[in-house]
């Protein structure tokens, strides 16, 4: 079987191979173009099977032509990538050296060799070095609109795609709307732009123009048999539907996804799926349903490095259903773990590092504006140079300006939610260790005793964010008052405290029944806290009330019970 498939592609390799050759023989062929597409565009995907790679790339390699030389090493970069299925830095040289080998002697290739290297770049999440060279390749495209490119369809596909990742809209639009026109109605890529293009629809609320793109989508995938596109089309129309409110049909067709790309082993399909369908389920309230969803997408997302921002959607998803399913270990342990990612992300395709592609993107664009203005006005060619000069210090003063202030914002937040998780997190730890002992009063006494402590800390917290530029975090989120609210004595932590304190004091309990049988539940509260040597500031913190009040409190008492009121006194301080 091995024999045969080698064959197969040593006589597949030979007609392409002397297409490439009849090419290499004439400068003027009319088919170059299409000699390049057959070479690059019908790459198999090895896997791990290098024998196979190296026989099929071995007469590229052999052959001293610069035109065969790029494609061999664009061609042996994505072999080891599909491989390896990371960054590696043999892919890294072999991709570098095409660029400079393109630059030097193929300008057909220059576009290509870009494109494939910021490809590459960005499927494994590594969204600033992708930069420059899916730009190298919009601007040669962009200079150039008249000359015969190499798929200039695909090339701008990949550049909408990256735009749009980046939050370029307008210019992602603009390229999927050029691959579009250049790309042929029954093709795969063509589904694929469309697909792009209905997503940018829908996320600015277009509901229409969007199901419309979704369902020319699933129309080409059906003629064409291409059945992940399908699937895809499917779960992206789940989206219109879910949105009107159409949630059965939404879940259907989900549902289809997820079957057709499970059956596919299309585990990044499967996972983006499986997410959306728990986060259906998470808004319907099933938790349980939910939580089974999130951890087939989870699995997933653990599986790959470069799943890393798919985890953390999944991860947010999972807090909410455990707080709903009242699993304080796995809200604490998803906590956990969004704290590692974020931190990670901030290296890759964290919001971070996507603003910071951004800003680079719209500074490019006015280096690139500024250029074209310079070279189409000989006459002021110096007046010209200042202003570029100034203009480009200017953004760039403004640029750094800008990114100072949002990294100070940015890290504002950062530490205003890391104190809310931190004093959450001891909560929960609190809290988790107190339902594992045994509920007894001086498990309750230690209870009120460390919320108290955590009271205090918070009160603390919201008097120094009080006196610091990061206040308006508290007032637009109220995060720290609302965990502080959490802490107080609530009425189901009151009825286990008085139950444990009854086992205990029986006796006292039942006395203070009996002889003072005007007392109010606010009373008890504060003679069953002063009998455990709780002082005034204690009971008022944890009841959420002044000291004032606690005083005025014990007044009413006072005046209430007469001279009875020294009697109960000397009752609660008695051993």
């Amino acid at each position: 079987m091995i024999k045969n498939y080698s064959l197969i592609f040593l006589l597949f390799f030979t007609g392409l191979f002397g297409q490439f050759q009849n090419f290499e023989t004439s400068e003027n062929n009319k088919h170059i173009n299409y000699n390049y597409e057959k070479i690059l565009w019908n790459f198999p995907n090895f896997s791990c099977d290098t024998n196979s790679l190296k026989k099929y790339l071995q007469p590229l390699k052999n052959n001293t032509k610069p035109s065969a030389q790029i494609i061999y090493n664009i061609l042996a970069a994505e072999g080891i990538a599909n491989c390896e299925d990371r960054i590696t830095e043999h892919s890294n040289n072999l991709f570098k050296k095409a660029i400079k080998q393109a630059e030097k002697t193929n300008p057909e290739l220059e576009v290509v060799a870009n494109i494939y290297y910021a490809k590459y770049l960005y499927r494994y999440r590594k969204m600033e070095k992708a930069l420059p060279f899916f730009l190298k390749a919009y601007h040669l495209l962009e200079k150039h609109p008249n000359k015969k490119h190499i798929r200039p369809d695909e090339s701008y596909k990949w550049i909408g795609y990256y735009f749009g990742t980046i939050g370029d809209i307008e210019s992602s639009v603009k390229s999927l709307e050029k691959a579009k026109s250049l790309s042929k109605n029954q093709e795969a890529d063509y589904a694929s732009i469309l697909d792009a293009l209905g997503l940018h629809y829908f996320n600015n609320g277009n509901l229409v123009k969007a199901e419309d793109y979704f369902n020319q989508v699933e129309s080409i995938s059906k003629s064409i048999n291409d059945k992940l596109r399908y699937a895809k089309a499917l779960g992206n129309l789940s989206l219109i539907h879910w949105k009107r409110g159409e949630t059965e049909n939404a879940k259907k067709l989900l549902m289809k996804d997820i079957t057709i790309s499970e059956r596919l082993k299309e585990n990044q399909n499967t996972m983006y799926a499986y997410t959306l369908f728990g986060e259906f389920l998470t808004q319907e309230k099933k938790y349980s349903e939910a939580h089974e969803a999130l951890q087939k997408a989870l699995q997933i997302a653990e599986s790959k490095s470069y799943f890393q921002a798919n985890e953390i959607k999944i991860q947010q998803l999972l807090t909410s259903v455990y707080k709903n399913l009242n699993n304080k270990d796995g809200e604490l342990q998803s906590y956990k773990r969004i704290n590692e990612l974020e931190e990670e992300l901030k290296k890759t395709d964290g919001d971070l590092a996507l603003n910071n592609a951004n800003l680079l993107m719209q500074k490019s664009k006015l280096e690139q504006a500024n250029n074209e203005a310079y070279y189409q006005k000989e006459k002021s060619a110096l007046m010209r140079k200042v202003y570029i000069i100034i203009t480009l210090l200017t953004f760039i003063l403004i640029g750094f300006i800008y990114a100072h202030s949002r990294k100070k914002l940015r890290n504002r937040e950062l530490i205003y939610k890391q104190k809310v998780m931190g004093l959450e997190m001891d909560k929960l730890k609190f809290e988790q260790k107190i339902s594992e002992t045994q509920q007894n009063l001086d498990a309750q006494v230690e209870f009120l005793k460390n919320k108290n402590i955590q009271i205090h800390t918070l009160k603390s917290e919201i008097e120094k964010i009080k006196n610091s530029n990061s206040y308006y975090l508290e007032e637009q989120q109220g995060e720290l008052h609302t965990l502080l609210q959490s802490h107080l004595m609530t009425d189901e932590n009151w009825e286990n405290f008085k139950r444990e304190f009854i086992k205990v004091y029986p006796k006292f309990y039942q006395k203070i029944q009996s002889e003072y049988p005007d007392l109010t539940d606010s009373n008890y509260r504060i003679i069953l806290l002063k009998k455990l040597d709780f002082n005034n500031v204690e009971i008022s913190e944890l009841l959420g009330i002044t000291i004032d009040a606690v005083k005025k409190s014990n007044q009413r008492m006072k005046k209430k019970l007469g001279d009875r009121y020294d009697e109960l006194s000397e009752i609660i301080n008695k051993s």
